[in-house]
């Protein structure tokens, strides 16, 4: 059943998909899009009606680590102030064959779920699929109509932090996975930020780019998705808990496990940028299964 379908038939009182194709994105009414790009990307180019909220405003320096989200109270006044309405269906889109800014996107996704709001859906090939079959796209800043954001149930199992991840390695129950490309598990590369090279000892690294495929760059199928992570020792019953360096790239894993029907899949908000600089923290450069 397509997404329109659903809402005809008032399946979207309850749930909505995860993942929204552009055509149907072209037909939905009743639904909020939310661009999660930079201001200059958004006033570049945007889907008609879009409203804009860089996923980098939700994040905040806390003593030395970067990347950290904000408190609950503060998402809250941010996403109402930028005219997020969680009594619509949410569409969330970045650019998705951009590696450094599709993250903006799937990071946005979480924070959403991770509030309470009950219909988030991810365009698609975001931005550039839109673009690629020749849709409308509109210019020029944004404008926001503030909502009022409240009677959210938040899910704050959806964010771990180090003593979970450190009480996880102990054992065999769940899989801590490393969202990165290679170069940065095996410590050929850094970023400035982290300061100990190499990825947490126990961890197997999934590169976000092997959960995308053609020149949209939309997700693989269901059943290419679960080779992928089942290669990883993963599939939909594996709890599971993703990092990267500082906690965005992990949301293209968390969104991926979804996908496959995973609800039981964190993210390590505090990621390398956190656990590079924990004392006792192992990190070890040598590749690890899963």
């Amino acid at each position: 059943m397509s997404i329109v379908a659903m809402v005809m038939s008032g399946v979207l009182t309850a749930v909505a998909p995860l993942l929204v194709s552009t055509g149907d994105l072209a037909e939905l009414k009743e639904v909020c899009i939310v661009d999660a790009g930079s201001p200059e990307d958004f006033a570049a180019g945007h889907i008609p009606n879009a409203i804009h909220l860089h996923a980098d405003v939700l994040s905040e320096t806390r003593g030395s680590v970067k990347g950290l989200l904000k408190s609950l109270e503060q998402l809250y006044q941010i996403v109402g102030d930028a005219g997020v309405d969680p009594q619509k269906h949410v569409v969330v889109y970045g650019d998705m064959a951009n590696p450094e800014k599709r993250v903006q996107a799937t990071r946005l996704f979480l924070v959403f779920q991770y509030i309470g709001f009950p219909r988030v859906s991810l365009l698609d090939g975001g931005i550039g699929k839109w673009k690629n079959e020749g849709r409308e796209i509109a210019s020029g800043e944004a404008k926001a109509n503030k909502v009022a954001i409240q009677g959210l149930q938040a899910r704050p199992e959806l964010i771990v932090g180090h003593a979970e991840v450190a009480e996880t390695l102990k054992g065999d129950e769940k899989v801590v996975l490393d969202m990165r490309p290679a170069a940065f598990y095996t410590g050929e590369k850094i970023k400035d930020y982290v300061t100990r090279k190499g990825h947490i000892v126990g961890a197997g690294n999934l590169p976000n780019d092997d959960l995308f495929t053609g020149p949209d760059f939309v997700f693989k199928s269901v059943e290419e998705l679960g080779e992928v992570y089942g290669r990883k020792g993963i599939d939909k019953d594996t709890p599971l808990i993703t990092y990267c360096n500082s906690g965005q790239a992990a949301t293209v894993g968390y969104f991926g496990a979804l996908l496959l029907g995973n609800d039981s899949t964190a993210v390590y908000d505090g990621s390398m940028a956190e656990w590079s600089q924990l004392k006792d923290a192992p990190i070890s450069t040598k590749p690890e299964q899963p």
